[in-house]
């Protein structure tokens, strides 16, 4: 279990998001970014945030298949 702000969820809901995937997906890059900055390795150049793989994207049922604009 985790706390969302209500106002944020109740948006996301709207707009057709996977919570747990877009959570799940943020988790693993924060991970990734830390344990790579811990480490000092050669690991994906994109960083937290970065729009360049679709790794990054979440499920968004509502786009069926395209990237949300």
């Amino acid at each position: 279990m985790i706390r969302i702000d209500e106002g944020l969820f109740r948006k996301a809901k709207d707009l057709g998001l996977n919570i747990s995937k877009v959570c799940e997906n943020a988790l693993t890059r924060a991970i990734n970014a830390l344990e790579c900055a811990f480490l000092q390795n050669n690991c994906d150049k994109g960083g937290i945030g970065t729009v360049g793989s679709d790794k990054w994207l979440p499920a968004f049922p509502a786009s069926r298949g395209r990237r949300p604009h």
